[in-house]
């Protein structure tokens, strides 16, 4: 899995804005001295590239298409300068994010905010169970997931999963000619459902699967119960 790094967005930004991220990361980087012991260049030459930035954005903002090319190699120095203190950053974070934001650096890859962009989870939790007494009917159920994920569930009358069935983590099932057995699908929904018109006195086996968008989880189950 990819780690963390320092986002580079600010080559795309100017102004106050690659400013403010400038004096951030300087003012991150030799605050916390513990974790940056030997930072690229000395407080000292990193504070004057920025105040070289800073003197040469007022006069251009302030006016004149001929300040202009002074403007673009003060930028280019800032640039530069927040690029090597990146470089730096990345090595002693070790694609640790917590340290990327200590240096005063955003983060490209955070695995908190992305942490749902990847197949489920296995269920560790199914659970089969009489709804309310009621003859014929069960409710299956497990842990809860992120938003977005959907189960599809398969319960089998009398016996859990015979030989011969294949379950596919694409997502195709194969389910050889004379499987000798009822099988009840339940299709994509939510993890809670009841499943009525079921026969009493019969044990029922139920398996589960977690659906995203990016696939499927391993097959979990069986659990059983005999329906009243």
């Amino acid at each position: 899995m990819k780690g963390c790094i320092c986002k580079r967005t600010y080559h795309r930004t100017r102004g106050i804005i690659l400013q403010d991220r400038a004096e951030q990361v300087i003012t991150a980087v030799y605050k916390y001295t513990d974790y940056f012991v030997n930072p690229p260049i000395t407080k000292k030459v990193a504070r004057k590239i920025l105040a070289d930035y800073i003197s040469k954005r007022i006069v251009h903002d302030q006016g004149g298409t001929g300040q202009n090319q002074p403007y673009v190699a003060a930028r280019k120095a800032l640039i530069k300068m927040i690029d090597d203190f990146a470089d730096y950053v990345d090595i002693v974070a070790n694609h640790n994010r917590a340290i990327i934001k200590l240096a005063g650096f955003l983060v490209s890859y955070d695995p908190i905010k992305i942490k749902f962009k990847r197949k489920p989870d296995n269920i560790m939790r199914l659970t089969l169970e009489r709804y309310k007494n009621i003859s014929g009917s069960l409710i299956a159920n497990c842990e809860k997931y992120p938003p977005r994920t959907s189960f599809i569930g398969f319960l089998f009358e009398g016996s859990p999963i015979p030989e011969g069935v294949d379950f596919f983590k694409n997502g195709h099932f194969h389910f050889p000619k004379g499987l000798g057995i009822s099988l009840l699908i339940l299709p994509h929904g939510r993890r809670k459902r009841v499943i009525d018109e079921l026969i009493p006195g019969v044990v029922y086996y139920l398996y589960y699967m977690a659906v995203n968008n990016h696939g499927l989880s391993d097959l979990c189950g069986p659990v059983s119960i005999m329906c009243c």
